[in-house]
């Protein structure tokens, strides 16, 4: 008996990139008959924002379709809703979150390739805080990574996976969507779990001046497109400025007052 999901030789392979409305983009291959579309990280296309089990894409009597797998799910196209729908090249998806671009035949995409261009820039940057790597400096551009620990026996890492030199970071800790405003993580069921700000999370949100914690290890998030740590040490110069005029006002009062009780019989 046949397995659903084995690859055919005789099938052409096709591509879907998913794109979000803030700038994350990836590129999926189509090399499997039946495929999840959901917010669940062992989805085949995954991504935080949609619904759980939100579509399925199907290749059956020589063609491509996507249905929809939960009710509540949007599925769009040319503005209008639909159930199911044979994919043709170049037809975009709307599933609410994002969109789902269905491209022609491609024998050399990968199903975990990033979308490169030859001019991209980071959008956020993580600088360790602790522990032997202090200092080092991380690049992300939009895109899908995962954190992880580095093992020694280990010479060669992919370029979505960013590995630290930590004991107390699991092997595949974290799961980051990287956008053009902001950073979305995902926990992998990791021994020590993450934490946001101190806070312990399963998922949530990165933003500029962040820390993120992975176990033990402490990461500042900072936003490369903007220019906004001198702006925050003004700030704070500022703050301490206005508390020091404040205190010796204080002072400065009492001390009048005292000079004058001393004057005054």
């Amino acid at each position: 008996m046949n397995n659903p999901n084995e690859h055919s030789t005789s099938r052409e392979t096709y591509d879907a990139e998913f794109r979000s409305p803030d700038g994350y983009r990836k590129l999926y291959n189509l090399n499997k008959l039946i495929l999840n579309v959901g917010s669940h990280s062992d989805a085949d296309i995954a991504y935080p924002g949609l619904l759980f089990n939100h579509a399925e894409i199907r290749y059956e009597n020589n063609a491509w379709t996507i249905r929809k797998s939960n009710p509540a799910a949007v599925l769009e196209f040319n503005n209008c809703s639909f159930d199911m729908k044979k994919l043709n090249p170049g037809d975009h998806i709307n599933l609410g979150s994002g969109v789902l671009i269905f491209r022609g035949h491609n024998k050399d995409s990968s199903s975990t390739e990033l979308i490169h261009s030859a001019n991209r820039k980071p959008v956020f940057t993580l600088k360790i805080r602790n522990g032997k790597e202090k200092g080092r400096i991380i690049d992300l551009y939009p895109g899908e990574y995962i954190l992880g620990r580095k093992e020694p026996s280990e010479s060669a890492t992919s370029e979505n996976r960013i590995e630290f030199d930590n004991h107390f970071v699991s092997r595949s800790h974290a799961r980051l969507y990287v956008e053009q405003n902001r950073v979305l993580i995902e926990d992998l069921n990791s021994t020590n779990g993450i934490r946001i700000n101190r806070r312990h999370q399963t998922t949530g949100e990165l933003g500029h001046n962040d820390c993120l914690g992975l176990g033990k290890l402490k990461l500042d998030v900072m936003d490369s497109g903007n220019d906004k740590t001198s702006t925050k040490i003004i700030s704070l110069q500022y703050i301490k400025l206005k508390r020091m005029i404040f205190w010796f006002t204080i002072l400065a009062i009492g001390a009048i007052a005292i000079l004058l009780g001393t004057l005054i019989p």
